[in-house]
């Protein structure tokens, strides 16, 4: 998943834009996990060694079972998918800030037709404006999940999550109710 994740980056930037992401983010997660010790306190907590036994049978058992092993499985998939979260949250900083050039405009449209509306026979729905913002609701939560989800994330998905809230956005501003 990450390698497919990277090769997408590749395709959408430079490859001296991807290093510098992929740079940045083992810098990221070298300062903010493994060197607050973060790393090294859950392996110690949670990891299972099982060449170490101990006079206790039922641990012994325990150490031996698929289940300590899926357990320390997991712990590396946690490292993972940590690691692909800086990468993500880079490559969402970039695609953010070259979607601004068009949220911008979105809103700015959408607040001159909310004008036009509020001084014309027109009138802005409150439905439209109660789904586009629930809906908006929905979209913000979108990049949370995307941080860790365990699919690739790539820019067109974050162009297209952005469209989705620029029309949610315009929606929004375009039917207010007198409520700025």
């Amino acid at each position: 998943m990450v390698q497919a994740e990277r090769q997408q980056i590749l395709h959408w930037f430079a490859p001296e834009r991807t290093s510098q992401m992929i740079s940045d983010a083992n810098a990221s997660f070298q300062n903010l996990i493994v060197d607050t010790g973060l790393q090294q306190g859950i392996i110690d907590t949670f990891y299972v060694n099982a060449q170490q036994l101990t006079n206790n049978r039922g641990i012994d058992k325990f150490v031996q079972s698929p289940e300590a092993s899926w357990g320390n499985e997991r712990i590396e998939s946690l490292w993972i998918v940590l690691h692909a979260v800086f990468i993500r949250w880079d490559l969402f900083i970039v695609c953010m800030t070259l979607s601004l050039l068009f949220l911008i405009p979105t809103l700015v449209d959408g607040l001159c037709n909310w004008q036009k509306l509020r001084s014309s026979d027109d009138n802005a729905s409150i439905n439209i404006y109660n789904v586009a913002e629930k809906t908006l609701y929905v979209l913000a939560i979108l990049p949370v999940y995307g941080l860790f989800a365990p699919v690739p994330i790539t820019p067109p998905a974050i162009i297209i999550w952005a469209l989705f809230c620029a029309f949610c956005i315009w929606l929004m501003t375009s039917n207010l109710q007198h409520r700025i």
